[in-house]
Parts: C-alpha cells; sequence; structure tokens
C-alpha cells in the first residue's frame, strides 16, 4: 500500500511541518517526510501531539548526516544523530533516507566503496538503537557522472552490492522512477527483493521530452504522468506487488513550481500522485 507522503524539500518548499500540515491534510496527503534541522524544533511532546492532533502520519525524515566529505564533519554529525534518532523515535518515525554520489574526484571506486560501508555501518548502528531503517538511492542518469575522474554507485547491482557488504539488518533502499527507469531497470526487476520490507520509501516523478539519455539532468524533472516518458504504472505494480506499505513521495525538481502559492502546488502534486496510482 502506498502512503501519500509529503516532503517539502522535495517539492521545493521551505516551509516546516507547523506551516505546512494543514494545507498538506486538505490537498490529501496522509503522511509527512520530516527535514530534523527544519522540523524538530518544537519541544517532542509538542509535536506529538499535534501530529495526534492533525491525524498525519510520521513516515520517516532525511538523514542529517553528511558521510561524503571530511572525517570531522562527519563525526560531529554522527554525534548529533543520537539526540535525532531519539527525537524522531518519540514520534514515530522508524524510516531515514539518503542518496549515494555515483561519482568521486580523488577516490577510485574500491576505496570510495570502504568509506561508505565503514561510515554508513556506523550510522546504521545508531539508527538501530532507535528501530530506524536508513534506506540508500542509487543515481542513474550518466550526466551525473561522465564528467568525473572516478565512476561509484549508480545502479541498482551497485546499490545492492553496497548494501550486502555494510550487512546491516536496518539497510534498505529508496525506489526512485527517474533512476530506475534511466538505470534500465523493468517490472521484472523487482523479483530480486526478498519483499517490500526491502523498500524504505518510493519517489515518483517524470522526465522532461524530446532529450536523449545522456542528455537528462537530474534536477530538471517533471511532475508523474505529464510527460509519459517514465514508466510509471509498471514501476508501481512493481513495488506494489511485492507487498510494499510505505510512504510515496513527488521527487519532481520542477522550476515552475517555485512560482505557485502553497496551496497550488500541494494541489498539483497530489493530483498527480493519484493520476500515478490510478491503474
Amino acid at each position: 500500500m502506498f502512503i501519500k507522503t509529503v516532503y517539502p524539500a522535495a517539492i521545493g518548499r521551505k516551509e516546516s511541518f507547523t506551516e505546512i500540515v494543514d494545507k498538506a491534510l486538505d490537498a490529501g496527503f496522509f503522511g509527512y517526510w520530516f527535514d530534523s534541522a527544519r522540523d524538530f524544533t518544537l519541544p517532542r511532546e509538542e509535536m506529538l501531539k499535534l501530529i495526534r492532533l492533525k491525524h498525519i502520519v510520521p513516515m520517516g525524515m532525511e538523514l542529517p548526516v553528511e558521510f561524503r566529505q571530511g572525517e570531522d564533519s562527519f563525526l560531529k554529525d554522527l554525534e548529533n544523530l543520537e539526540k535525532i534518532a531519539d527525537y524522531a523515535k518519540s514520534i514515530g518515525i522508524r524510516r531515514c533516507a539518503t542518496w549515494i554520489v555515483p561519482y568521486h574526484d580523488s577516490l577510485c571506486y574500491s576505496k570510495n566503496f570502504k568509506l561508505h560501508v565503514d561510515r554508513l555501518r556506523k550510522i546504521l548502528d545508531v539508527l538501530d538503537r532507535y528501530g530506524i531503517s536508513l534506506g540508500l538511492e542509487f543515481q542513474a542518469p550518466v550526466s551525473l557522472r561522465m564528467w568525473h575522474k572516478y565512476w561509484f554507485v549508480h545502479s541498482f547491482d551497485g546499490l545492492f552490492s553496497l548494501i550486502s557488504a555494510i550487512d546491516c539488518r536496518n539497510c534498505g533502499v529508496i525506489m526512485n522512477s527517474w533512476h530506475w527507469q534511466f538505470s534500465g531497470m523493468k517490472k521484472f526487476d523487482f523479483n530480486q527483493f526478498e519483499n517490500g520490507e526491502q523498500i524504505i520509501a518510493v519517489h515518483i516523478n517524470d522526465a522532461p521530452k524530446g532529450l536523449q539519455e545522456e542528455d537528462y539532468q537530474d534536477l530538471s524533472r517533471e511532475l508523474p504522468c505529464t510527460t509519459g516518458i517514465l514508466k510509471i504504472r509498471d514501476f508501481l505494480a512493481g513495488i506494489d506487488e511485492i507487498g510494499f506499505n510505505g510512504p510515496l513521495i513527488v521527487e519532481p525538481f520542477y522550476d515552475r513550481l517555485n512560482m505557485m502559492s502553497l496551496d497550488e502546488v500541494l494541489k498539483l502534486v497530489s493530483a498527480s500522485m493519484d493520476k500515478a496510482l490510478k491503474r
């Protein structure tokens, strides 16, 4: 079952939970994806009371740890993760998400792989103590990595190899219709999952028309089911068939949304999600 979830940053919004929750509910969303820096400002008792009052489901949060840069910043973020995870657990969050950068300009594949395994294990260990699973997202378009020295994980198989090496029970996958299609995946590829619990969250969007595959830019997308370039219904059907039960998030990086009011954006995004879910 897909739970319609709003994540403000994914649709170009900067409002916090308290500023957006009522309008999100009016637009037909049932879940909310948190940004800890922006949203975890209320005392947890007040936040939990508000969540219950509004009858909205806390579906997850973005990982508040920069694990791709220097050791000092990583260790500082890792130390802060303990209190953030504690807050998240107290308001009902059990999911977390981040992405894997598909290149590095100084570390070769094997060294970068080891860095990811070591650091993500430490992150997952903290999250596991609070009952939170982490989903990793691969980034597929060739335009993201073509001008960089060392290519890194950019496919489903590469991501599964990384997750296998990390070997933590609370590590899963973020599936995105954009990266799914541009990595060459098909509906039947979801048979590689043991069950839907391995998927932490699902992102949907569409692609602009009239481009060659190497010309697609990751931050230039469309709302779901607007161009038909991405086979979104096949994508969702494959996920549904393995028993996924969790958040469905629209992530279009669509410039026109920045020129609309919050009400307009939420209603448009919600309608595009309904269209994608229509069988």
